[in-house]
C-alpha cells in the first residue's frame, strides 16, 4: 500500500458524527490532516487532528482508549512520522473509524476540543541540519 493511496476512509460517502465536519470544505472525514496544539499558553502541547470545526485531541484519545498506539501521545509529530507507513495507514483508518462510527461518539465527545478555542503550534522541531534545497534549479536560483 503506498502511503497516499486513496482507500475506504476516502469514500465521498463516509460522514462522521461531528456535524461540523459533514460538508466542511477543508476538514470533513475524508481529511484527517495532523497538527500539535495546545489548549491555553502554558498547556503541554498535543498532537491533534482536525475534523470539522474541531480538533481531536489524540493523547486524550490513547488515555480514553479509543487508540493504543503510543506514538499519539508525543508533544510533536516526529513519532507519528516515524512510524512504518502500514502503522501510519492503521493510524488513518482508526480515525476514520472514530470519528465516523456513532458507537465511539460518547467516548470521543471528550477528546474534541474547539478548534477556535486552541492555539497551533509547530509540529515538529527540526533537531539538526535540514537541507531545504529542493532541486539543483533550486539551488542555482537561491545562489
Amino acid at each position: 500500500m503506498l502511503d497516499n493511496a486513496p482507500d475506504q476512509t476516502h469514500d465521498p460517502h463516509l460522514r462522521s458524527w461531528v456535524e461540523s465536519a459533514n460538508g466542511h470544505a477543508d476538514f470533513p472525514v475524508q481529511n484527517l490532516p495532523f497538527c500539535v496544539f495546545q489548549r491555553g499558553s502554558n498547556a503541554k502541547r498535543c498532537v491533534g487532528t482536525a475534523i470539522g470545526d474541531s480538533i481531536l485531541d489524540l493523547r486524550a484519545c490513547h488515555a480514553a482508549g479509543l487508540i493504543d498506539n503510543p506514538a499519539v501521545t508525543a508533544d510533536s509529530l516526529r513519532s507519528v512520522m516515524a512510524l512504518p507507513v502500514e502503522e501510519r495507514g492503521a493510524l488513518r483508518e482508526r480515525l476514520s473509524q472514530i470519528l465516523s462510527d456513532a458507537v465511539y461518539r460518547e467516548a470521543a465527545q471528550g477528546c474534541l476540543v474547539p478548534a477556535a478555542s486552541a492555539t497551533l503550534c509547530l509540529p515538529v522541531d527540526i533537531g539538526d541540519y535540514t537541507d531545504f534545497f529542493a532541486s539543483l534549479s533550486h539551488a542555482i536560483n537561491v545562489g
